[in-house]
């Protein structure tokens, strides 16, 4: 049991109470479990845990705070830096989990683990009109959670006297949603970014422009029109319209719809690695994955802008349209041009890309000097080996670091760097 108290929170609700417990129940110790041999560990458990968070960007946001030195002439001027919001309190995440530990038949080991994470009174500093003075305010917003399942697996294969062979594998299956959030968001939602909050969708759900392709024709960029919000009676939107095989699309980017598309979270991730040995040597290597998320490219398409001078390009760029027919996916080079798409016009499904990746992490050859040689010069323990680091990924595209950020949008990360380990152990 805890209580916490932050500076950050006005007096009335500066408190907060936390709380957790844990059990389990060793089923495979249990007298009627005596007799089944095939069992070798049995075990259920359950948890459920309470435990605050007080981050914000202020640490009074409870207070409305001025500046000075903005003076009007020769006037003494001051405006607010932060509005006051003293109904602010606690958020609290709320952790419950389930899980069974088993192992079987000698030779298998595992974890299967029901697991859930509602976070309540979201902190998070909401965007203000103008109007206000400020650029945000601090509020409790509403309600998410993560829930999900995490399956582990460890299986020997094969063993004698010169031979192991074992593998493992795990995998972590999550859903993320917005439960709750205040009245005057509920119906509009609330857009932060490249997302859009809604009730009932993921808070990592992407909320872009939709990128419909390149018409053949002229090499303009063309989009899914906005149709809700515009129609023919507005001129300027109505020459943005164009027909391509029966369809209607826009060559502006201005006018191209928003639209729900995909998640940064992937539907699967973990990993998996196996273990060959033969007397004295032995060979492991570790690989992770990931499938089912996107990732909103920035950098590539900061790579594929024609408006800025003395960048880096991608190769890619040479795929641009150039006459009449060509069928591709960039549009034309041409800075001077209204509808020219090859600029950073990153808000949009044209640069969302898959995020699925398989990744070799690291490869080991090791050997153990046999006990009868350590003898000899007096030594308990030797081993050599050889490692590498970061071997190799497949993915979707290839300076693209997939695995960098969580919440789907690059910074120019580089991936890590693959690394050669020769080491010697020694025991004396």
């Amino acid at each position: 049991y805890r209580h916490d108290g932050s500076s950050r929170f006005h007096k009335d609700n500066r408190w907060g109470n936390f709380w957790s417990f844990g059990a389990s129940w060793r089923v495979s110790e249990e007298e009627f479990m005596k007799d089944v041999e095939w069992v070798n560990n049995l075990k259920i458990r359950a948890s459920y845990g309470e435990t605050g968070n007080d981050q914000l960007s202020s640490y009074y946001p409870y207070q409305t705070l001025y500046g000075l030195g903005y003076n009007n002439g020769g006037e003494a001027g001051a405006y607010f830096f932060d509005i006051a919001n003293p109904d602010l309190k606690w958020e609290t995440q709320i952790s419950t989990d389930f899980g069974i530990e088993f192992g079987l038949f000698d030779k298998l080991t595992g974890t299967i683990e029901y697991f859930q994470k509602d976070s309540k009174d979201l902190l998070f500093s909401v965007s203000q009109p103008t109007s206000t003075g400020v650029s945000s305010i601090s509020r409790n917003i509403g309600k998410v959670s993560n829930k999900g399942v995490e399956i582990e697996l460890n299986y020997d294969v094969f063993k004698n006297k010169d031979w192991t062979v074992s593998v493992g594998a795990n995998a972590t299956f999550l859903k993320n949603e917005l439960v709750e959030l205040p009245e005057e968001m509920k119906e509009n939602g609330y857009i932060n970014g490249t997302k859009k909050w809604m009730e009932g969708k993921s808070m990592y759900e992407f909320w872009l422009r939709q990128w419909a392709g390149v018409d053949p024709a002229t090499g303009d960029g063309l989009w899914i029109p906005d149709t809700e919000q515009y129609d023919s009676s507005n001129a300027a939107y109505a020459k943005t319209l164009v027909t391509v095989d029966g369809q209607t699309y826009t060559n502006s980017y201005s006018y191209a719809k928003y639209d729900w598309s995909g998640a940064s979270t992937p539907d699967v991730f973990g990993g998996f690695n196996f273990r060959l040995g033969y007397k004295d040597f032995d060979l492991a290597a570790t690989f992770s994955y990931q499938l089912g998320g996107h990732v909103l490219d920035t950098s590539y398409a900061g790579m594929m802008s024609a408006s800025e001078y003395g960048y880096s390009m991608s190769p890619d760029i040479k795929n641009a349209w150039k006459q009449p027919g060509d069928i591709t996916d960039v549009p034309r080079l041409d800075a001077n041009s209204t509808h020219n798409s090859n600029v950073s016009q990153s808000y949009s499904t044209r640069w969302l890309t898959s995020s699925d990746y398989l990744n070799l992490r690291s490869i080991s050859l090791g050997y153990s000097v046999p006990k009868s040689l350590l003898n000899k010069i007096m030594l308990k323990s030797a081993r050599l080996n050889l490692t590498c680091e970061n071997v190799c990924m497949i993915k979707a595209r290839q300076w693209l670091n997939p695995q960098a950020n969580f919440s789907g949008l690059t910074y120019n990360e580089y991936m890590p760097a693959r690394t050669f380990t020769i080491g010697l152990n020694v025991g004396f």
